[in-house]
């Protein structure tokens, strides 16, 4: 009973902080002409305030999550945690805009300790038990509500408090699970003895900063310094796989990309990255643009869609996934986010809330943490428990590339075609803005596309005298993939990776009363 009880205070703890990080992606936004009045920013110096705290989280993810792995999830755990909670007292407290975006630096390399850690705990502490789905049901529910109300909380907290308040707001929390997470997170095993790969996480560090800082910053358009940053992060994206073949403990063992799971789930991650920021941004730009709301007035008409996300989350998801699988609940939650996109783009411009505004929240607050779950479920289950750090944190890291790249290419796709002017202080009008999501519904079904081809089916429920999978006894503990280099379920031969990604990870799947997550 203790252990059980156990593990719901260490899920409390980890979604706690998963919402913290999500919060901070997008609860500046509304913040940003306060920061700027106040401290004497100028626009790029702004821009870079939302730039750094991306560029550092998705550039550091990879290592975040090989480090979780190799030296110790509850010292990576606690360390990202110190980090991002000093990181956010600092830049509450700061005076000028150097301290404020190196502090936001600060705080994106917390959170790329903590999300691939934060998984890789999940999956030890709740693999192989019952409430394996309900846990990752609430673990999606807190990711999506951070992602999906960091604008309306942004808006009320600087409406109300000012802008140092949407920092602030991460200390008193960040410290209670500091000094209870030392208290109750697993303790580590003795280390693997193997080293961090040095020259691999440079190079897909550097290069996935370069990338995401090409298309990050925004609002001045495309440069030959934003080409240069292009071309050379994808230079050394290409040299990754190259040096990763060719030492001993790699920063991303290559053999993840044999499993037909990882891949779909990393795809279908990176044009979920795209398509949900963008629906935020958009929406938000469009109340404040184009509907004439202040700060405070958007901020309350998107939070509904947060409060809404927690109790799907937590009361319909676990049911879904028991019932339809992973597979499944992404199909499910791409449509659904497809149908708010839909229906957002056309909303007019005098929008009445309860009828063109929140509707579409409905559909929101289901498709986020179901897609969010969807993409992440089938990687995780599909790798070894020594790979699950960095695996989560490649899906991740796809996530915010796509978010990073995302929202500025359907800008400038809206602004071309509606023969808008590109000009930074240039208003998003109602055309720019329906194109922008009709761009991300299209984004939105390539991944459903992917999702139905890559992502294995559930499996046909255990026969009597089985496992989940269809095996027996012993044999089933000992079935492996060809991804390690195993064998079958029967010892024959290779296993088929199409028909055994979900197979390929030593925990076992929870008890089930219908398809498999």
């Amino acid at each position: 009973m203790r252990e059980k009880r156990d593990r719901w205070l260490i899920l409390g703890l980890l979604t706690a902080v998963e919402f913290l990080v999500f919060l901070d992606i997008a609860i500046v936004n509304i913040a940003l002409p306060s920061m700027r009045s106040d401290l004497g920013m100028t626009e790029g110096q702004l821009a870079w305030v939302v730039t750094a705290y991306q560029l550092v989280f998705g550039g550091f993810l990879v290592l975040g999550g090989r480090a979780s792995d190799t030296r110790g999830r509850r010292r990576v755990y606690l360390t990202g945690l110190v980090l991002f909670t000093v990181g956010s007292l600092v830049a509450a407290l700061a005076t000028g805009p150097l301290v404020l975006i190196t502090a936001r630096g600060v705080q994106g390399l917390g959170a790329a300790a903590l999300v691939p850690t934060a998984l890789a705990m999940m999956q030890t502490v709740f693999g192989g038990t019952p409430e394996y789905n309900r846990a990752f049901g609430i673990w999606g529910a807190m990711r999506s509500a951070g992602a999906s109300s960091g604008v309306a909380l942004g808006g009320i907290l600087t409406q109300l408090a000012g802008w140092p308040s949407v920092f602030l707001i991460n200390v008193p929390l960040c410290l209670l699970v500091l000094v209870l997470g030392w208290r109750v997170l697993p303790r580590d095993e003795p280390g693997t003895g193997r080293r961090l790969d040095a020259g691999g996480a440079t190079l897909i560090t550097l290069g996935m900063l370069l990338v995401v800082a090409a298309f990050g910053e925004g609002g001045g358009g495309f440069t030959w310094v934003h080409a240069g940053a292009l071309i050379g992060g994808l230079v050394l994206l290409a040299l990754f796989p190259m040096v990763e073949s060719r030492v001993a403990d790699p920063l991303v063992p290559l053999r993840l990309f044999r499993s037909r799971a990882v891949n779909g789930s990393l795809l279908a991650s990176f044009l979920v990255g795209i398509s949900h920021l963008a629906l935020f941004y958009f929406l938000s730009l469009h109340l404040q643009q184009v509907a004439g709301y202040n700060a405070l007035e958007a901020g309350l008409a998107i939070l509904p869609v947060g409060l809404m996300v927690v109790t799907v989350a937590t009361v319909v998801l676990p049911r879904m996934l028991d019932r339809f699988g992973p597979r499944g609940v992404l199909l499910i939650g791409l449509t659904s986010l497809t149908l708010a996109l839909l229906y957002y783009a056309r909303i007019p411009d005098d929008p009445n809330f309860l009828v063109d505004v929140l509707p579409g929240g409905v559909l929101v607050a289901f498709g986020i943490p179901a897609a969010f779950v969807g993409v992440t479920v089938p990687a995780m289950r599909a790798v070894q428990p020594e790979d699950s750090g960095v695996t989560s944190a490649l899906v991740n890291t796809v996530q915010r590339l796509g978010g990073g790249v995302g929202v500025v290419v359907l800008t400038a796709l809206g602004t071309a075609l509606a023969g808008q002017s590109g000009a930074p202080d240039a208003p998003v009008d109602h055309d720019t803005f329906r194109i922008g999501l009709v761009g991300a519904a299209v984004v939105n079904l390539l991944a459903l596309v992917a999702a139905a081809l890559l992502l294995p089916r559930p499996s046909a429920p255990p026969a009597a005298g089985t496992d989940g999978d269809g095996a027996t006894g012993e044999t089933a503990r000992t079935a492996r993939t060809d991804e390690t280099g195993g064998t079958d379920e029967t010892g024959g031969g290779p296993a088929d990776d199409d028909d055994h990604d979900d197979a390929a990870t030593t925990v076992p799947a929870a008890p089930q009363t219908g398809g498999r997550p």
